[in-house]
C-alpha cells in the first residue's frame, strides 16, 4: 500500500493540482458559505462588529499590532521547524525553511483545508534534501505532531485550574475528559515512537498493520521514532511550541477584549481556544472557514451561559488577519517558481532536474 509518504516523494514529479479532487473542494467550498451564510442570516456573526477595528486610530494601531504579533508567530514556528530539520542532519538554511514554510502557509489559504500546505512544503523540502528525503518529509509531520501535543497539553492542564465549571457543566466536563483522553493518546504515541519502534519487523509494527488507518498511524510512529537519538531537539520544539501557542491565544484573546467580552476568565481561554484551533485544523472547509466560527460561537457561549456573537466575531477577525499573514507566500511562491525554471532551463538535456511541479 503506497504510504503517505510515498505520495509525498511521487509529487516532485508531477503536478501538485494533480493530487486535489475538485470535487471535493468545491464541495468545502460550498459547505464553508452555508456555514457562514447561516451564522449571518441568523444573527451569530455580526459583522459590523468588524468595523470597530477600522473606527478609529486606536483601533488601527491594535489591529497593526495584533497582525504583526501573528507575523512573529509565524516566524517562531519556522524556528521550531528549523530545530527538526538540524536534529535529522537536513542541510537547509534558516532563509530556505523560511521561504518553503511560507509558500505552505500560503497554500493553506490557496488549497481546501490545512494539510495542503504541508503537503506543497515535504515537495519542496524533498527536493531540497535530495538524498534524505524521506528525513526531510517526516519532519514536517513530526511538526505538525508537535504542535498538535502542546496544544492539547495547554487545554488539559488549564482543565485543572477551571475544574469548579468544568464540573459543573456537562458538556464542560465531556470536552475535558475527551482532551485529556486526546493528551494520553499522543502520550502513548511518543512513547511507543521514541523507545520500542525501532524496527519494522517487532510487534508493534505487525499489530499496528491490523488497525484502521494503519498506513497513517506507521508514519506517524515513523516520525517520531526518527528523534529518538536526538529527544532534547523535540523538548526544544514542543517548548517553542508552547510559547507561539501562548503568543496567538494573546491575539485572539485581546480581540475579543477589545469588542467587548469581559465574562471570559483568561485562564478560562487557555481552555477554550486551543479545542477551537483543534477544530479548523480538520480539512473539512478551506482554511476552516464557517467551521472556526461556529466552533468559537459555541465554546464561548458555553462558558458564558447565554448567546452572544462575540466568539464568531472575534475569530472572523483573528481568522482575517492569518489569512493576509498566509497570503504573503505568494511572493516567495513566484520567486521560487522562477528559480526552478532558470534550473531547468540551464540544466543539460540529458540530465533533466527532477523539481516540484506547483502549477
Amino acid at each position: 500500500m503506497k504510504t503517505f509518504v510515498d505520495a509525498a516523494e511521487n509529487a516532485l514529479y508531477i503536478p501538485i493540482w494533480t493530487t486535489v479532487k475538485k470535487n471535493i473542494k468545491y464541495l468545502k467550498i460550498a459547505i464553508a458559505v452555508l456555514l457562514i451564510y447561516f451564522l449571518i442570516t441568523s444573527g451569530r456573526l455580526d459583522l459590523s462588529n468588524l468595523s470597530t477595528f477600522l473606527n478609529s486610530l486606536q483601533s488601527m494601531i491594535f489591529s497593526t499590532f495584533s497582525f504583526l504579533l501573528l507575523v512573529l508567530v509565524y516566524f517562531i514556528t519556522v524556528v521550531r521547524w528549523n530545530i527538526l530539520l538540524k536534529a535529522q542532519k537536513i542541510n537547509v538554511s534558516f532563509m530556505k525553511a523560511l521561504r518553503f514554510s511560507f509558500i505552505g502557509f500560503f497554500f493553506n489559504t490557496a488549497l481546501v483545508g490545512s494539510l495542503g500546505g504541508d503537503f506543497v512544503k515535504m515537495c519542496y523540502v524533498a527536493r531540497e534534501a535530495k538524498t534524505e528525503r524521506t528525513k526531510a518529509i517526516m519532519t514536517v509531520i513530526m511538526d505538525r505532531i508537535i504542535g498538535l501535543t502542546a496544544l492539547v497539553t495547554l487545554a488539559s492542564m488549564s482543565c485543572l485550574s477551571i475544574i469548579d465549571i468544568i464540573l459543573s457543566d456537562k458538556r464542560l466536563f465531556s470536552l475535558a475528559i475527551l482532551t485529556w483522553g486526546l493528551l494520553a493518546a499522543l502520550i502513548f504515541f511518543f512513547f511507543l515512537g521514541l523507545y520500542y519502534f525501532s524496527r519494522e519487523n517487532n510487534i508493534i509494527f505487525r499489530v499496528v498493520q491490523k488497525c484502521p488507518f494503519s498506513e497513517h498511524i506507521l508514519n506517524v510512529l515513523r516520525s517520531i521514532n526518527g528523534y529518538r537519538h536526538c529527544k532534547r531537539h523535540v523538548v526544544y520544539a514542543f517548548f517553542i511550541t508552547i510559547a507561539l501557542q501562548l503568543i496567538s491565544f494573546f491575539v485572539l484573546i485581546a480581540i475579543s477584549r477589545f469588542l467587548g467580552e469581559t465574562q471570559i476568565a483568561t485562564v478560562s481561554y487557555l481552555f477554550i481556544i486551543p479545542l477551537g484551533f483543534l477544530t479548523i485544523s480538520l480539512p473539512i472547509t478551506p482554511g476552516g472557514i464557517g467551521v472556526g466560527q461556529v466552533a468559537f460561537l459555541f465554546l464561548f457561549n458555553l462558558l458564558r451561559g447565554d448567546s452572544t456573537s462575540l466568539g464568531a466575531d472575534a475569530f472572523t477577525f483573528y481568522q482575517i488577519l492569518t489569512i493576509i499573514v498566509n497570503l504573503m507566500g505568494i511572493f516567495p511562491f513566484v520567486a521560487h517558481k522562477r528559480e526552478l525554471k532558470d534550473i531547468e532551463r540551464n540544466t543539460p538535456n540529458n540530465q533533466p532536474p527532477r523539481v516540484a511541479t506547483l502549477s
